[in-house]
């Protein structure tokens, strides 16, 4: 039932248990008190009807919470649309869709990422700033703390640094955008 969702799966086979304990233990007083109202032991029916009252209400609201687990899994799941479709569902110009999709995918499919880019791109335009231009986007990219597109944004150091790991350029590049973004969301703190 829960193929993609193993917390999603022990908690019904959790609940399925719970709920078979609570139908034995309505079934056991059931028996108690057919038992206690044939000796004549009102006391040990009083005790025994309270249990299977008790055992039942159970029941009932633990079958309520697996009717509830069943609706909500036989929902349909709404689709994670991607970058791409982010990017194309956007009024972005040309050359703005061009290099968001240089972009790790994080900074168009994650809410903080979608908000870092928002704040950039409404201050660089304050900035007087020409949208689809390259002084644009170097200035997003500096908001942003994104290595430059000009020459793939490496510095001389990083140049040899990739030049010496037997890396391209524009590998290494990439990969330290996705060091950058990774940084702006908390996982990596400079020492």
């Amino acid at each position: 039932m829960y193929e993609n969702n193993p917390q999603g799966q022990a908690e019904y086979d959790a609940l399925v248990n719970a709920i078979a304990a609570a139908h034995s233990d309505s079934e056991a007083a059931k028996s108690q008190l057919q038992l206690a109202w044939s000796s004549g032991d009102f006391a040990g029916a009083a005790d025994a009807q309270e249990r299977m009252s008790r055992a039942q209400a159970q029941l009932t609201q633990l079958e309520s919470g697996r009717q509830a687990m069943d609706d909500n899994e036989a929902q349909p799941r709404a689709r994670v649309p991607t970058a791409q479709e982010i990017i194309g569902s956007l009024n972005l110009m040309p050359g703005e869709q061009e290099w968001a999709k240089k972009l790790h995918p994080d900074w168009i499919t994650t809410p903080q990422g979608r908000n870092l880019l928002s704040a950039a791109f409404t201050l660089t335009e304050r900035d007087g700033y020409k949208r689809d231009a390259p002084e644009f986007f170097a200035q997003m990219e500096e908001r942003l703390r994104l290595p430059s597109s000009r020459d793939y944004g490496l510095n001389k150091a990083q140049l040899e640094h990739a030049k010496w790991s037997n890396v391209s350029p524009e590998t290494y590049a990439e990969n330290a955008r996705k060091l950058a973004h990774l940084k702006s969301l908390g996982y990596y703190r400079d020492q």
